[in-house]
């Protein structure tokens, strides 16, 4: 008899089993039923304006050019008739009055609102001033003053051994907006930024030049480097 109560025991489940299916599935049908429901409500567009965004950028930019007129002096000796000497004239060399801090001065003014980084970038014309490349062929340069400048026109020789100081390529002007640090305290006024660079040739030419000869250009471009 405990066998048989046993068997009867499994079957019981069995019973249950099959029911919990049973129910499982109308469930699921209901469920599916549910389902077919596709219809959809649709609300107002949504709209956004903006206002005083930060890129309003207004840009205001003042280059002073110096007049960019220099002169290389090969001081050949002068046959003098009285003496019948050679007498010497000058010292060789790129004459310094071309490098005064005026005629070879680039001043930039930012009142933009915004910051500003100008490079700084020169192109000597092929062939103008050396024929072939050579260590002391002419080349030209910008810098942080101008005694560096005058510092770097007398280096003649050697001129890719070098190392000039003061050499730049690049100027950045801050904003003309007033300055505040975290704690809101002002450490510069609104007012105009002013950068300076100074233009310089270095090397010796191999050969002369007409009076006012151009030799190559300076360009200035201008980026907005605002964070």
């Amino acid at each position: 008899m405990v066998k048989g109560w046993r068997i009867g025991k499994r079957k019981i489940r069995g019973i249950y089993i099959a029911l919990c299916m049973v129910l499982c599935f109308f469930t699921h049908e209901t469920a599916y039923a549910a389902d077919e429901l596709t219809s959809t409500a649709t609300g107002p567009a949504i709209k956004v304006t903006t206002k005083n965004a930060d890129d309003a950028k207004s840009y205001d930019i003042k280059v002073e050019w110096g007049d960019m007129q220099f002169v290389y002096d090969y001081a050949v000796p002068q046959w003098d008739t009285e003496t019948l000497t050679y007498l010497e004239t000058s010292e060789e060399g790129w004459v310094e009055s071309g490098f005064n801090g005026r005629n070879n001065k680039i001043k930039i003014e930012n009142r933009s609102n915004a910051e500003i980084t100008v490079e700084l970038m020169v192109e000597l014309y092929d062939g103008v001033f050396n024929g072939e490349y050579t260590d002391d062929g002419v080349q030209a340069y910008f810098f942080d003053t101008n005694a560096h400048a005058i510092q770097a026109s007398k280096v003649l020789t050697d001129v890719y051994e070098t190392e000039f100081e003061g050499q730049i390529t690049e100027l950045i002007l801050e904003s003309a907006e007033e300055i505040v640090d975290d704690e809101g305290t002002v450490i510069k006024q609104a007012g105009v930024r002013t950068e300076t660079a100074y233009f310089a040739f270095c090397g010796t030419p191999d050969r002369s030049l007409d009076k006012g000869t151009e030799v190559g250009t300076i360009s200035l471009v201008f980026t907005d480097t605002s964070d």
